[in-house]
């Protein structure tokens, strides 16, 4: 049994899921958030997983259960949980307006090469436009399927 403190990697799933919860995506997308530093959870085996260090989180993207299991690239190591969320959220973003239909997000990465993937994320600029887009597209789809006007 892991004894790793759990509340701080639950805070952060909890709210990527609340953030991406209306969201269509080119594929299904598996996002882990490990609470341990062991990677007791496995985060390094889906399309995206966040795993806790020392110096903050490992973001690692297309990792994959099929066939033969492999561990994802580690893309970035973000200092703080909401580093980690933003990144996570431009990421999706990202691929949510390139990925193909069905392209899973390791097949897409590889497509657009990791050096394109990070020259976007890290451009604070991008970044945030790609965040004002997911917030605009998340509040359509609530306004579509419960017909409220959300505010951001």
């Amino acid at each position: 049994m892991c004894d790793c403190e759990k509340e701080q990697g639950t805070r952060l799933a909890v709210e990527i899921e609340r953030q991406l919860e209306y969201l269509n995506t080119p594929s299904t997308v598996k996002v882990s958030v490990s609470s341990c530093m062991k990677d007791c959870a496995d985060a390094k085996l889906q399309d995206i997983g966040l795993v806790p260090m020392n110096r903050g989180w490992e973001v690692y993207i297309g990792g994959t259960t099929k066939g033969e299991p492999q561990t994802g690239e580690l893309l970035s190591v973000a200092e703080t949980s909401e580093d980690a969320m933003i990144l996570t959220l431009s990421l999706i973003q990202y691929y949510r307006e390139t990925g193909n239909f069905r392209e899973t997000v390791g097949e897409w990465a590889q497509r657009i090469t990791e050096i394109h993937l990070r020259e976007v994320l890290f451009d604070s600029e991008l970044q945030d436009h790609l965040l004002e887009r997911l917030d605009h597209d998340r509040n359509v789809r609530i306004e579509k399927k419960y017909g409220l006007e959300v505010t951001s």
